[in-house]
């Protein structure tokens, strides 16, 4: 599911880098998302996006890729 997200953030133009992907999966290592769907998109946002712009962008792929999943 994390890499659909992955795959979708690109999809959608949110030009998320490996090199970011990698910091994102080691701080939910280190247990920053907050075990909460919540917790895991303020942190996804904050590592992956880079520019104001695309906040729409990572919002309908974060939708996208998680759809149906309940939150916290």
């Amino acid at each position: 599911m994390l890499l659909d997200l992955f795959y979708t953030l690109r999809q959608h133009g949110v030009k998320t880098s490996l090199h970011e992907w990698l910091a994102l999966m080691e701080a939910c290592a280190l247990g920053l998302h907050q075990s909460s769907l919540t917790g895991f998109y303020s942190l996804a946002r904050a590592i992956c996006v880079k520019d104001l712009a695309q906040f729409d962008a990572f919002d309908r792929a974060f939708l996208e890729a998680f759809k149906g999943v309940e939150g916290d």
